[in-house]
Parts: structure tokens; sequence; C-alpha cells
């Protein structure tokens, strides 16, 4: 096969396998450069491409750090006011909170000053009532106490002269006596005891007139166990008792087997007379017929019943007469008891009526205290809370330093620490940028 030259034009024959070889080696070296005009120009969009992403992230990495950068500096701001206007309230409620634990503390002293004032006046003016009413007391007493003294006086006197008076109308009373033995004789016991109560009490209706203010009658309650024979008793109108007696009438027989003392009825008497609230135990007896002490007339029985006197029945109305006597001398004396009684009770409430206010009025100040306690606690507390605010505030504050601190320090490699991938597309993205531009370096060369 003949190739003829472009330049000179000689024609030189070759065989065809030579031929065949020149020319697949022309068309090696024409593939090859082919391909690596086309390999750089492919080196060089993916390198352009590769710059536009790089650019496209910075870009807006750089926009991202700009938003975040402004959403801080906003966030600081509004911080700042938020403390500052924070710390201006605070100001504001401790001032406030200040001026109210004064005036709380000033009129807590002025409420205990009058309190205390109040507590002084009345101690003074209770203890001037109860010097008052301890020396009128006194007075009242003393005096009284003569006048009783005076009247049992007289009393005695009294007895006495009726007692030697009496001693002759006993002898005159012997026959009577006489006579009533022997009508007794002729009657069972309990028409002899009858007899006896009959006989009191139709003494008593003969002269009935004489007390007006009196009753005498048959003590018929014997719900406390046991009861008297008869009951005596003589009231002012106005309420003051005048006298009281308890009457026990003991009659017996001559012919009965088991003689009675006087003394065998004293416990009783003096028991039923107690039951009855009454002053005076009295026993009407025909027993003991022989004894002197008893034939007297009338026996005073105190040092065994308080009290109590032992009579017989010719001696009924005398006894009434001259224990009332002696009663109404005494009776004004009574009546200015009752009143001092009365005073004296009126003095206890009084007392009590203090000690009930004092015991108010203190539990008020123990209230007033415990108050003024509590709020001084109430305070303490809020400044304590107030306090607290302030350091979280100033720990917040401190948190914002450190985060602008580590906003300044942000790195790509820091916000890739614990996301391998996007750091290893980062870095395969840059070793691939480098790897092009050596190649296009040595394809130049």
């Amino acid at each position: 096969m003949q190739i003829t030259c472009p330049k000179c034009g000689t024609s030189i024959t070759l065989e065809q396998n030579v031929y065949d070889e020149i020319a697949n080696k022309i068309r090696n070296e024409e593939f090859e450069k082919e391909i690596n005009k086309q390999a750089m120009i492919l080196a060089k969009q993916k390198n352009s491409e590769i710059e536009t992403a790089v650019a496209r992230e910075k870009e807006l990495f750089a926009k991202k750090e700009a938003e975040y950068k402004a959403e801080i500096a906003a966030s600081m701001e509004k911080i700042k006011a938020a403390e500052k206007e924070q710390q201006s309230r605070l100001n504001e409620l401790a001032t406030k909170k200040d001026a109210e634990f004064t005036m709380k503390i000033a009129e807590s002293e002025k409420n205990m000053a009058s309190l205390k004032a109040k507590y002084e006046a009345l101690e003074k003016e209770k203890e001037f009532a109860v010097k008052a009413a301890v020396q009128g007391e006194q007075t009242k007493v003393l005096k009284l106490e003569n006048e009783l003294e005076m009247a049992n006086k007289e009393h005695e006197l009294q007895i006495s002269n009726l007692k030697s008076g009496f001693e002759t109308e006993i002898k005159l009373k012997d026959e009577q006596i006489q006579q009533i033995k022997d009508f007794r004789k002729k009657q069972s016991t309990k028409m002899i005891g009858e007899n006896l109560e009959q006989h009191c009490s139709i003494s008593f209706d003969r002269v009935r007139p004489l007390f007006p203010n009196a009753t005498f009658g048959k003590d018929n309650d014997a719900s406390e166990g046991s009861k008297g024979d008869f009951i005596y008793r003589e009231t002012t109108p106005d309420g003051i008792e005048v006298l009281s007696i308890m009457f026990e009438m003991k009659n017996q027989d001559e012919d009965t087997k088991t003689k009675h003392k006087n003394e065998d009825f004293f416990k009783k008497l003096d028991s039923d007379r107690n039951k009855k609230k009454c002053e005076f135990a009295i026993l009407v007896s025909t027993l003991e017929e022989d004894n002197d002490l008893y034939n007297d007339g009338i026996v005073d029985i105190s040092h065994v019943v308080p009290k109590g006197f032992v009579i017989r029945p010719q001696f009924f109305i005398p006894i009434i007469q001259i224990l009332r006597t002696s009663a109404l001398k005494t009776i004004d004396a009574k009546r200015e008891l009752k009143v001092m009684r009365e005073q004296e009770r009126d003095l206890t409430n009084f007392e009590e009526n203090l000690e009930a206010f004092k015991k108010g009025l203190s539990g008020s100040f123990e209230k007033a205290r415990a108050n003024h306690n509590k709020a001084i606690a109430e305070i303490k507390d809020t400044i304590k809370q107030l306090e607290g605010i302030v350091t979280l505030l100033e720990r917040s504050s401190g948190q914002m330093d450190t985060c602008d601190n580590k906003l300044e320090d942000f790195t790509v490699k820091k916000i890739t620490k614990n996301a391998p991938s996007v750091l290893k597309k980062l870095e395969d993205l840059r070793s691939e940028k480098e790897n092009d531009n050596g190649f296009e370096k040595s394809g130049e060369v």
C-alpha cells in the first residue's frame, strides 16, 4: 500500500500489516489525547461544581452564623432588659417591704405599749378595789362580831333569867306531870308518842298569831333516809331567815321494858337537822323522868349536838320564844352578813371577770406577738427569695457569657466532633478538590 507525504509528495509503498500498525498507533495517540482532553474538561467542571458547592455552603454557614449571632445579641438585649427590669422590681419590692416592715413594727410597738399601759392601769385599779373592799369588809366583820357577841351575852342572860323564872313554874307543873303520867299508863306506846306530838302542835296553834311569818308542821320528807317530827321555820318579808328548828318528840311509858335515854337520839336529831338545813335542834322528851339534869326544863347539849337543846314538853313554846327573841336581835346583823356575802360574791365575780379579761388580753397580746413574729419571718423569707432570684440571674449571666465564649470558639471541627459522616464528607470534598488541582497541573505539563 502506497502512502504519499503531504509535504514532499513522495510516495512510499508499505506492507499491509505495517500500515495497520502505524494506523493503530496514530489512532491510539489521538484517542488518548481526546480522552485527556475530555478528562481535563470533566475535572474542571467538577472542580467548578465543588467550588460552587463549597462557596454555597460557606455562604449558608456565614448566613446562619450571622442569624445565630443576631439572635444571641437580641437574646442578650432581652436578658439585660429583663435583668434590669427585675432588678428594678426587686429594688421596688425591697423598698416596699422595708416600709411595710417598718410600719408593722411601729404599729406592733404602739399596740404593745397601749396594751401594757391598759394592763398596768387595770392592775392598779384592781389593787385599789381589792384593798378598799378588804378594808370595808374587815370593818363590817369587826362590827358584826361585836354585835353578835353582845347578842349572845344578852341571849345567855335571858336564858338564865328564864331558867330562874321557870323554876317556880316547874313546881306548878309537877301536878300536871303526875296527871299526865296517870293518863299515859292507860294508853299504848303509839298513842303516848302521838299525844306528845299533838300536845306540841296544839300548843303552837294557840300562839300562832304571835308568829305571822313562821311555819310549823310535820317533817314528811324522808327522801334522804330519815326525817324528824316537826320543823319550825321563820323568815322576814325580805327573805332573811330569822329562826329554823328541827324538833324530835320522844315519849315513853313507865311500863315499857326497854328504857331509852335522851342521848340515844342525839345523833339522829343532829343528822336530821343538817339534812333539812335547820339552825337549831331540839329534843322534846319525857324520857329519863328521874334525871335531875333534864328535869330542870331546858338543857343545853351544844357540846354534843351544835345548837342543840333537850326540853320537857311544857317548855316547848318558851324555848321558841327565847330563841326567836335572841334571833330577832341579830336580824340586822344577818341582813348585813347577807349583804356582805353578796358583796363578797360580787367581789369574787369582779376578780373572776378581771382574771378572764386578763387572760383574754394576754391571749390577744400573744396573738399580736405571734403575728408580729410571723410578719418578720415572712419578710425574712421574702428577702431569701429575692436573694435566690439574684443568684439565679447572676448564674444566668455567667451562662450567657459562657455561651458567647463558645460561639467565638465555634469551628467546623468542633461541630462535627460527634458527626463523623459529615466530617468524612467534607474531608472527601477537600481531598477531591486537592486531587483535581494536582491532576490539572500534571496534564498541563
